[in-house]
């Protein structure tokens, strides 16, 4: 479920099934033993007293059962039909050069990477179940991410740098080496971005990241391992086939993630540059 804070992805809280299952088997069931203990025959004042129980206990049961499902077709209606058609959201404007992004381009700009990796996810749009965001302000702390992709109940959060070739390593707490020295980036603030929309995306979403590293130079390079299984690196050259890789078979896109995503696409403009 959503939380009671404001969550920038935080789309109406709306009952889930095990919720509204729950609802409905206290209202049918309760007015199911009531209706046929009366039924049955007339009791007396004493014994008929647990009949008139189950009919006023299943009734705020149906009253919330009702007015959350209203609440939840309302909320689907008010929806932009374009949100469910258009395949592409978002630009790539708010990306640019700025002190407070963790993991940045080594001799280029943030823009110019973002675009190699925009031209590298446009195929993956030949898959009619992929949609593409493009910076995506998931935290009024950080910049935005260059690009998010949304297939099924399945959400990539995808950053862009280019480093010098080496062997590159991750520190438990997030922080990058290259040859072991410190190259002055951290994955840890992308981390905390897939852990805190893993709590606030609706039930049964899969979360992850992706950091598509370009080669700057000739050489060899070795990427990071991310032992907490929450972000993966992979070369520009693996990374249209690693994604189609993690796609889920199936399954359809939930109105409120889109709807969040959307949202959070249109100010990544506002703030952090």
């Amino acid at each position: 479920m959503i939380p009671r804070r404001p969550g920038l992805l935080a789309a109406p809280v709306v009952p889930g099934q095990p919720a509204v299952a729950l609802a409905a088997t206290v209202c049918l069931g309760g007015w199911a033993l009531a209706l046929y203990a009366l039924s049955r025959h007339a009791l007396p004042q004493r014994e008929s007293s647990w009949v008139f129980v189950l009919l006023g206990g299943a009734l705020p049961a149906a009253v919330w059962l009702v007015h959350r499902v209203v609440t939840h077709w309302r909320r689907r209606a008010a929806v932009e039909p374009t949100v469910f058609t258009r395949r592409r959201h978002g630009t790539l404007s708010g990306i640019v050069d700025s002190d407070r992004r963790q993991l940045r381009p080594i001799g280029a700009s943030i823009a110019e990477v973002a675009v190699r990796t925009d031209i590298l996810l446009e195929s993956l749009l030949r898959d009619p179940r992929v949609r593409l965001f493009r910076g995506l302000r998931t935290s009024l702390d950080e910049p935005p991410v260059t690009h998010a992709l949304v297939a099924g109940r399945s959400l990539t959060l995808i950053e862009s740098v280019a480093w010098p070739p080496g062997a590159y390593l991750m520190d438990p707490d997030g922080r990058i080496r290259c040859e072991d020295a410190p190259i002055g980036q951290s994955v840890e603030p992308l981390r905390a971005t897939v852990r805190r929309l893993r709590r606030e995306l609706p039930r049964g979403h899969r979360v992850a990241a992706m950091v598509v590293v370009h080669r700057t130079g000739p050489g060899g390079q070795q990427l990071p391992l991310d032992l907490q299984s929450e972000v993966t690196f992979t070369g520009a050259d693996e990374a249209v086939s690693a994604i189609l890789g993690g796609l889920p078979r199936g399954g359809r896109a939930d109105w409120r993630t889109l709807t969040g995503l959307v949202a959070a696409t249109g100010r990544a403009v506002e703030g952090l540059r």
